[in-house]
């Protein structure tokens, strides 16, 4: 699923607007694009477990989980951080202990 969703990505490179000619394929063709990530959700359970596949994946696996919480934590932090400077903001001007 993750090569689908990069591929759409690549397809998308430089589309500006929905009039752009490329963009019916992001807004568009829902059966096709629903019929492959079933496709490839089934597909999966086909794929070997013994042989190099599956120690590999695992490896991709725990890179891409790294990131994501990697992410997911710098994001967290700045909403966090916006939220009380935002508070603290409204703290300020009318000196209003609810804030």
């Amino acid at each position: 699923m993750t090569m689908f969703f990069v591929t759409m990505a690549c397809l998308m490179i430089g589309v500006n607007g929905s009039k752009d000619p490329r963009a019916g394929i992001q807004n568009g063709f829902w059966a096709i694009k629903y019929m492959a990530l079933i496709g490839i959700a089934i597909g999966a359970f086909f794929i070997p477990a013994e042989g190099a596949f599956g120690p590999t994946w695992m490896y991709f696996g725990m890179i891409g989980a790294f990131v994501f919480i990697l992410i997911q934590l710098i994001l967290i932090v700045d909403f966090a951080h916006s939220w009380a400077e935002n508070w603290y903001a409204k703290f300020e001007e009318n000196e209003s202990r609810g804030w």
